[in-house]
């Protein structure tokens, strides 16, 4: 279950690792790539588009100027033409009363010049030209010569009142009028007024008056604009709409340069007007602004998700075939260690890699299978032997031997003697090791048994050497393997002083830190040299397979990390001709009874 676990975790850190690998040095580059060059592209275009229609509504904005031109091209004739206006002025003043033969050719002329585009222009409905006079005389379109007391229309005369002392020298209103008595229904016009001023002086002297039809300003610009769903409006600097093309009536709700008309967004496109306080707007539904480059966005945002779709795609490919070569490596050694036959590679080699590696590992199974094989058989073989050893000896036939021996020894003498005192801690040592079925003993009980193994080498060896223990009593009950000290004083005693002839001395040195104990046997014997202390340091990392003869450092390691884990274990440290320190660190473990 485990494995299978691992497997898929495999999978997915696969699919991360490959998505990773190729998102990063390849995706990535492209991705910003194209999102940086739609960004671009996108930002052209629509600067494009925006200065295309700024120039469509200002060519617009010229041909509308150009159907109401006469009110300047008239003001333009008075302004520069200060003789004009005077001769003008003069003879509006005494018109009331006639005037000469002479003056009227002369004063034709003026009109003739004045209203020579006028009468041409079917946008403009009349024209008045007032220069102030005491009589009320003033001339029009329609009339020539016209007085403010006998005149149909003279609303304009008001306005120009009105406005006369104010500092705007245009302006502009809607009024509908009747140019003769008899006309039922009035006309609707744009009135347009601009001020005269004579030579030398700042206050006007007049007015002129352009009556302009607005329904067919709003038929020219309709005929102006070719998509129907634009609208091209004339605005005054009071925001009051003046012309539109639109057929119906139109209302307009502003929010900078965005225009509500009929629940539906514009965007609106301004530009001045030349001749008039006005401004001429270009509306443009706002879908159909930038259509194009909402396409490209569109394309590019396609192009950028189908990218990171074959990035996926590619990453999943990779990765799911990564995971298959790890499940046939995993079935194939789940096969060797059920002792089930090994799959077969394939036969068709497309992953080359792949294929090696199966192969090798197919190849070192298969040896390790029969290495494996062999090794069970030969410690299959030992373990039967050491069971049937372990039938033979009964401990308590061996106990009750070795007591019978101890009582004879001792009648020999009629008192206790060396070789009862050995008989003795060897019982001792014989029922600790057999007779104790737990692993894990008090402390104390440890140090007692190899109390009684010290003792007997100390027969043995004619006290060749002392013994100093430092055991603090606190960790007394610290529970620990059996026969730990043991093997490591015997391999001091054996391999570091028999033989000296200088005095020997074992130090078994106990400290406590923390949560664990730290236990160190210290001799001062012969020691070893750097290379021969370098292989023991080797065999206790991977103690030899086959050397198994007798409990010795490697196979006290070998328990510690068994019992306790692989961080646990003897640490040897030595110097040739100073002797030998073997420490262990153990968890410090209370035993409770």
């Amino acid at each position: 279950m485990a494995c299978t676990e691992w497997i898929e975790a495999m999978r997915k850190r696969f699919f991360l690792h490959h998505l990773l690998l190729f998102m990063v040095p390849v995706m990535i580059p492209v991705l910003l790539l194209g999102i940086l060059s739609g960004y671009i592209m996108n930002r052209q275009v629509r600067q494009e588009i925006d200065l295309r229609n700024i120039e469509k509504v200002s060519s617009y904005a010229l041909k509308t100027e150009a159907l109401i031109s006469d009110l300047e091209q008239i003001n333009v004739s008075l302004s520069h033409n200060p003789t004009i206006t005077v001769r003008l002025k003069s003879v509006l003043s005494r018109s009331s009363k006639g005037i000469s033969g002479a003056d009227y050719e002369i004063v034709n002329a003026i009109i003739d010049l004045l209203y020579s585009s006028t009468n041409y222009n079917v946008n403009v409905a009349s024209l008045y030209v007032y220069l102030t006079n005491s009589s009320g005389q003033f001339i029009s379109s329609t009339n020539r010569f016209s007085s403010l007391s006998f005149f149909q229309d003279i609303d304009w005369y008001d306005s120009y009142l009105e406005h006369k002392d104010k500092p705007e020298l245009v302006w502009t209103e809607f009024r509908n009028i009747r140019p003769f008595s008899f006309q039922e229904d009035p006309i609707r016009v744009l009135t347009i007024y601009r001020k005269i001023f004579s030579s030398g002086k700042s206050d006007s002297d007049g007015v002129l008056v352009l009556n302009v039809h607005a329904q067919q300003i709003n038929r020219s610009l309709a005929d102006l604009v070719a998509n129907e769903r634009e609208l091209l409006l004339v605005a005054g600097s009071d925001g009051q709409l003046i012309f539109h093309s639109s057929k119906e009536p139109v209302k307009i709700v502003w929010d900078g340069n965005i225009a509500t008309v009929d629940g539906i967004q514009f965007r609106s496109y301004a530009v001045p007007s030349e001749l008039q306080p006005w401004e001429y707007h270009l509306l443009i539904p706002q879908s159909d602004v930038y259509v194009v480059p909402n396409v490209l966005s569109r394309l590019t945002l396609i192009l950028v998700l189908v990218t990171l779709l074959v990035g996926l795609m590619i990453s999943y490919y990779v990765a799911n075939r990564n995971y298959g070569e790890i499940r046939s490596i995993v079935e194939t050694i789940d096969n060797a260690k059920a002792g089930k036959d090994l799959p077969k590679l394939p036969s068709e080699h497309r992953d080359v890699y792949g294929f090696i590696v199966r192969n090798l590992i197919a190849s070192f199974l298969r040896n390790d299978y029969l290495s494996v094989q062999l090794s069970e058989r030969r410690y299959h073989m030992r373990t039967l032997e050491l069971l049937a050893l372990q039938s033979q000896l009964n401990p308590h036939f061996l106990f009750n031997t070795m007591e019978t021996i101890y009582w004879r020894t001792m009648a020999l003498t009629g008192k206790p003697n060396e070789a009862t005192s050995m008989i003795e801690n060897l019982s001792d040592i014989l029922r600790y090791a057999l007779d104790s079925e737990e692993s894990l003993v008090p402390f104390q009980e440890e140090v007692v048994i190899t109390r009684s193994y010290l003792d007997i080498q100390r027969f043995r060896y004619k006290d060749a050497f002392t013994v100093v223990w430092q055991i603090p009593s606190t960790v007394e009950h610290v529970r620990v393997m059996k026969l730990l000290l043991q093997p490591i004083v015997e391999n001091s005693i054996y391999h570091g002083i028999r033989g000296l002839e200088r005095p020997a001395q074992i130090t078994i040195q106990v400290k406590e830190r923390d949560s664990h104990i730290r236990i160190a046997v210290i001799d001062n014997g012969r020691g070893m040299d750097a290379i021969r202390l370098q292989q023991l340091r080797k065999e206790l990392k991977n103690p030899p397979v086959e050397k198994a003869n007798h409990i010795g450092l490697a196979n006290t390691s070998k328990r510690l990390q068994l019992q306790y884990g692989s961080a646990y274990g003897l640490q040897v440290h030595s110097h040739e001709g100073l002797g030998t320190c073997v420490v262990m660190r153990i968890p410090s473990t209370r035993y409770e009874k």
